[in-house]
């Protein structure tokens, strides 16, 4: 140890007492001197001792001050030491905690000396005691599968020529009861000077784990087997469904009397409810699998639930039930959400409050609602009340399980699979809103369904503009008894932001006509007979130019405009659109929407299909559509003859089924493609039209080349609605 700079230190700082030591030596060797020998000291003589005596009192000074010095330098390393073999002794502690409490096992393989150390925890996932494994790297190589012996070794060989410093690999490895368990060997490989010198690592056993992700690969591919299935049962039962629904649909459009009328919608609505199911089965299969998906699109809504409930309300009146819509002035018109759904669920609702409300027998009319309103935080709510036999409380909890029925009594009288409102919520959840019930057994039920909607700009305005100033030209006057239709015309008013005037009697109602400037707009309530005729004349005496929105439910009365001051609405339901086109009428003379004329056999004159179709029945129906809406067609039983035909030329378009023997829809449309782009052709339409409703054919055919695609069956409207919009054109 160099204690020189210790020495300059202690001078610096001690200087002084070294002073004073070397004069108090001096001095006191030359008082012994002269003690000793009087006689012969002399001056001279004196300085002798007193310069020995300052050397031996500044070396004593400096020794002793050294000595504290190297003391105090000494216990601080001590200290030092102390603390860091407690901190070592503390890290020990918790690695050796962390070991006991760690799920991984640990080795550490001194390569140099061979010496390897297994923890606790890697001796307890083998059935082993510490003291039972011999701490060299073959204990555990004998405890490795033979075929994973070899890997291992491989793969450390790679990496260790590789350089790499982890690594980690799954093997099998014998318990000491004789079973094999799955590990995760993880790995770190020490290098020196390019050497590996030590190898560290971890085992994790993941039997289970290994146990779940073949139970997850098992059930993934009973799922696909699963949708396999069910698409090919979709296929193969809309084949023939398309046949059936197809040509009920053409005999509809035949001279029939009434009863064959009714013979053939009884077979439409057989034919639609099977394949209702058919969709709730699909689409219970895809939400079960995670495969659905929406489509978001920019959407009317009070198109939207004008639509359900004209799409419920044939049903409703066959049942007795008053189906009513209440649509609240400030609900979005316009929002982006996938219409579809929202339409599949409302129906769904709508459709069991009408059919659980029909049940009902006794003295109160039976009512289903639908209304629509924003609610207070900006969302939107649809609401489906309804005055039935109600659900008790203990059933509530269950009726969005996949295959319940609140009314197993009643399950034999109403159709349904038990699936309908499962896949309502999971349809609603997934748009981001939910879906509640409520209920009294005896009175009644209220289901809601709640989105956060964004409103939308119209591309269009929604026809109040054009009519509404003339509408405050007119006096609103009302006299029908039906209280529901009462309240509904006054929230229509108040929508309008028009007054309106109700009368109770034909007497008050004429009298206050007749002291009025100008003409009234009156919304009467007319049953068909000779007394109503008579108040119209009455009132056209009086005034004139009187307008009349004559609202009705008898079914024999003719509806829409009978003359120019009198137009005919059914007001159960009433709705915002039924009004806007009659006011429309009455006011400014616009043209009522003709009813659809049923399309007659025609000659050909819009073009030439190819259709190409395997199934003979199938093929009969869309050539009689074909044939029906005017288009000349030809046939080819599968995708090679259709590419045969196609090549020799003379067609507007081609129709094909996607899934037909030696070679597919999807195959020839590729050749088709392939083979106009090789030869500079313009791309001819083609059409699509499968029996797979599965979301992804669609996709499929498209990808494939397709222009347009349908689903089996096919309506007349539907097809003829596609084939307007392709045929003549180039295709894009």
């Amino acid at each position: 140890m160099n204690f020189l700079p210790e020495i300059r230190r202690i001078f610096t700082r001690s200087w002084p007492l070294f002073l004073l030591s070397a004069a108090l030596g001096g001095a006191a060797l030359v008082y012994v001197s002269y003690a000793m020998y009087p006689a012969s000291i002399t001056t001279p003589k004196a300085l002798v001792p007193l310069f020995v005596g300052v050397v031996l009192g500044t070396m004593m000074s400096m020794t002793a001050a050294l000595l504290q010095e190297i003391k105090r330098q000494f216990d601080l390393r001590l200290a030092e030491k102390d603390e860091s073999f407690r901190v070592l002794q503390e890290s020990e502690e918790r690695f050796n905690l962390a070991l006991k409490g760690a799920s991984d096992g640990l080795w550490d393989w001194d390569m140099i000396t061979g010496h390897v150390f297994y923890s606790p925890k890697y001796a307890d996932i083998l059935g082993y005691e510490v003291d039972e494994l011999e701490p060299t790297i073959r204990t555990s190589a004998k405890l490795l599968r033979p075929e994973d012996n070899e890997k291992v070794r491989n793969v450390m060989l790679a990496r260790l020529s590789s350089k790499t410093e982890t690594d980690e690999v799954e093997v099998d490895m014998r318990h000491k009861d004789g079973h094999w368990i799955r590990v995760l060997n993880r790995v770190f490989i020490v290098y020196e000077k390019g050497q590996a010198v030590r190898m560290v690592g971890t085992i994790l056993d993941v039997t289970g784990r290994q146990a779940m992700r073949q139970q997850k690969e098992q059930a993934e591919a009973q799922n696909r087997a699963k949708s396999a299935f069910l698409a090919n049962m979709s296929h193969e039962i809309r084949t023939p469904m398309n046949g059936v629904i197809g040509m009920v649909d053409l005999m509809k459009r035949t001279d029939l009397d009434e009863n064959q009328q009714q013979m053939l919608e009884t077979i439409q609505n057989s034919s639609a409810s099977l394949l209702g199911i058919i969709d709730d089965i699909l689409d219970f299969s895809k939400i079960e699998a995670g495969k659905m998906t929406l489509s978001e699109n920019r959407a009317d809504l009070w198109k939207l639930v004008e639509n359900v409930v004209e799409t419920v309300a044939p049903t409703a009146q066959q049942s007795g039930v008053r189906l009513e819509l209440e649509i609240d002035g400030d609900t979005p018109r316009h929002a982006a959400l996938d219409s579809g759904r929202l339409r599949q669920v409302l129906l769904n609702l709508v459709g069991n409050a009408v059919k659980f409300t029909g049940l009902k027998k006794d003295e109160a009319r039976p009512l289903v609602r639908l209304s629509v309103r924003p609610t207070s935080d900006g969302q939107t709510q649809f609401q489906v009340s309804d005055n039935g036999i109600g659900i008790a409380a203990d059933v509530l909890e269950h009726l969005f399980q996949p295959f319940y029925q609140a009314h197993e009594a009643d399950s034999r009288m109403i159709a349904g699979t038990g699936l309908g409102l499962a896949i309502s919520h999971d349809l609603i959840k997934m748009m981001g809103g939910q879906i509640t019930a409520e209920s009294v057994l005896g009175r009644g039920s209220c289901f809601a369904v709640t989105l956060p909607l964004t409103e939308e700009e119209g591309a269009e305005g929604d026809g109040f503009e054009s009519w509404i100033y003339q509408l405050s030209n007119h006096p609103l006057v009302v006299r029908v008894e039906d209280q529901i239709c009462r309240k509904q015309l006054l929230r229509f008013a108040n929508d309008w932001s028009q007054q309106i005037r109700f009368f109770s009697t034909d007497e008050r109602m004429l009298s206050w006509v007749s002291g009025q400037e100008k003409a009234p707009l009156v919304l009467l309530g007319l049953d068909g007979s000779e007394v109503c005729r008579e108040l119209v004349d009455q009132m056209l005496e009086i005034s004139p130019d009187a307008k009349f929105l004559g609202l009705t439910n008898d079914p024999a009365m003719r509806l829409g405009r009978l003359d120019s001051h009198l137009y005919m609405m059914r007001y159960a339901p009433l709705l915002p659109s039924r009004m806007m086109t009659a006011l429309s009428v009455l006011l400014q003379g616009a043209e009522a929407p003709a009813p659809e004329a049923k399309p007659q056999q025609a000659a050909v004159r819009h073009g030439s299909i190819l259709l190409v179709e395997d199934n003979r029945i199938n093929m009969d129906v869309l050539m009689r559509q074909l044939a029906l809406l005017g288009y000349g067609a030809e046939a080819a039983h599968n995708g090679e003859e259709g590419l045969r035909l196609w090549r020799e030329g003379g067609y507007d378009m081609i129709v094909t089924d996607c899934q037909m023997p030696v070679m597919d829809g999807l195959e020839m449309v590729r050749h088709i493609r392939d083979e106009e782009g090789a030869g500079g052709l313009a791309p001819i339409p083609i059409v699509g039209i499968s029996a797979n409703a599965l979301k992804g054919e669609a996709d499929r055919c498209i990808s494939a080349g397709m222009n347009a695609f349908l689903t089996k069956p096919a309506r007349l409207d539907e097809l003829r609605d596609c084939l307007n919009r392709w045929i003549g054109r180039k295709a894009a």
